[in-house]
This record gives structure tokens, sequence and C-alpha cells, in this order.
């Protein structure tokens, strides 16, 4: 089984503006909820945000706004 790959390569602000997408675009969130894995990101606390947006999904069915996180 291989490893997951991360975003660690292209940087914090790279990182930062995916976050910022799935906030912005649900059409995109919705594509890569089966795909997503908070392991792409290399900082905890962008981890923390991706699990905590994804767990809101999974629990209510929609995305979360950015107040909620």
């Amino acid at each position: 089984m291989s490893e997951v790959e991360s975003f660690e390569k292209l940087g914090r602000s790279y990182q930062e503006k995916v976050l910022q997408a799935l906030f912005e675009d649900p059409q995109y969130a919705e594509m890569m909820t089966d795909v997503f894995e908070q392991q792409y990101f290399t900082y905890t606390h962008l981890q923390r945000v991706a699990d905590t947006f994804f767990s809101y999904r999974a629990k209510y069915k929609e995305f979360p706004s950015i107040d909620v996180v």
C-alpha cells in the first residue's frame, strides 16, 4: 500500500488556498468529499480544519460555513 501524497512540496500558501476553496466552492468541496484526506496537509492546524469541515459534512449532510469551523 502506498503512502498518502501531501501538499508539502507546494507550500503553506497553497495548502491554505485549497482549504479556502473548499469553503468558497461547494461544488469543489462535494467533488473532494470521497477522495480528500486530511493528511494531504502538512500543518496540524490545517489538518484539523479539514477534518472538522468533512466531519461536519458527514454529520449534517451540508458543508459548514467558516463561522462554524
